[in-house]
């Protein structure tokens, strides 16, 4: 392979990895919408939060009255 040959392959593969690292780039997980933690009050209700301590969603426990039916 001679040093044209070479230079030729290379450019027609540098262009297209690098749209291929760019598409995966965009494509990559939103951080704040990845829960990092949660908490439980009193009542069984579970929060959780991102990273930076905002509230993504809520799930309700059920909570146990004392009875037995």
């Amino acid at each position: 392979m001679n040093l044209i040959d070479v230079l030729f392959s290379h450019a027609l593969i540098v262009p297209s990895l690098d749209y291929r690292i760019q598409e995966l780039s965009d494509r990559k997980a939103d951080t704040a919408a990845v829960p990092s933690g949660a908490g439980v009050n009193g009542a069984g209700l579970v929060t959780f939060q991102n990273s930076v301590g905002t509230a993504l969603f809520t799930l309700q426990l059920p909570l146990y009255s004392g009875g037995v039916e």
